[in-house]
């Protein structure tokens, strides 16, 4: 989750696309998948990004550890010998699409205008990232376990998250009402309320956690009123009231 910039401007609404449309565009393997269909692309690079998308829903739907060589050449229609003209082991072809995720991840979605407050500054970062990880639950869970395997990989993971927290302390420090003040405050304030995010979307999109499920579904049906529901949390613990701004559409 990260804060996009902000300036005074006309406020929107954010578009709600069908939900179908919308977890196909936000899936990363069906990007991949649509990038090894692109004929504008050299056979090579076609073949390439075939055994990524392979890959991608393999750790989608069955994890890290689980995965062989094999089965991502059976998933791509490739040899086992092309396999290896293009990448040396799982490992080498796993790190290459967790960190083109951890891109996908960590991007912000363009739109019409720029928010009108940091409020929907948060909740358009928020909702950006709820939608992600909810169109690719397996692959966030294998941020966790290709982390622990590979100490290459978990040290990118930690530089790209404390990027995002750098750039979401250096926005937030220009608020004149923030109830937490100096660079440590904020900066652990919003290391917190990220990693809340992140035990929270873990608990309902990966854990699949029954009763956590159940509540959160009976105040925030979608994705839409979830990322709402996370910003409302976020403004109280920051400035300490609630939300002055809200988006067009259903709450």
């Amino acid at each position: 989750m990260k804060v996009t910039t902000t300036t005074t401007r006309r406020r929107r609404s954010d578009a709600k696309p069908t939900g179908k449309a919308q977890r196909e565009s936000l899936s990363f393997a069906e990007r991949l998948v649509a990038l090894a269909d692109d004929p504008t692309q050299r056979k090579g690079e076609r073949t390439r990004a075939r055994l990524k998308a392979a890959a991608a829903r393999l750790l989608e739907s069955g994890g890290y550890r689980d995965m062989r060589v094999t089965d991502i050449n059976e998933s791509a229609g490739v040899s086992n010998a092309l396999f290896y003209v293009y990448f040396t082991n799982k490992e080498k072809i796993t790190a290459e699409v967790m960190t083109e995720f951890l891109d996908v991840l960590f991007a912000h979605t363009p739109r019409d205008s720029a928010p009108a407050s940091v409020e929907e500054a948060i909740y358009r970062a928020n909702l950006d990232y709820v939608q992600r990880f909810a169109a690719n639950p397996g692959l966030m869970r294998c941020l966790l376990q290709f982390g622990d395997e590979i100490d290459e990989f978990e040290k990118l993971w930690r530089e790209r998250n404390g990027r995002w927290i750098e750039r979401a302390v250096k926005r937030l420090s220009r608020e004149p009402d923030l109830i937490v003040k100096g660079v440590a405050e904020i900066w652990s304030a919003t290391a917190a309320l990220g990693m809340m995010m992140d035990g929270m979307l873990r608990l309902i999109y990966v854990e699949r956690e029954p009763k956590t499920r159940e509540y959160a579904r009976s105040i925030a049906p979608d994705e839409y009123r979830l990322a709402l529901f996370l910003t409302r949390l976020w403004i109280r613990a920051l400035f300490a009231r609630e939300m002055a701004w809200s988006p067009a559409g259903p709450k």
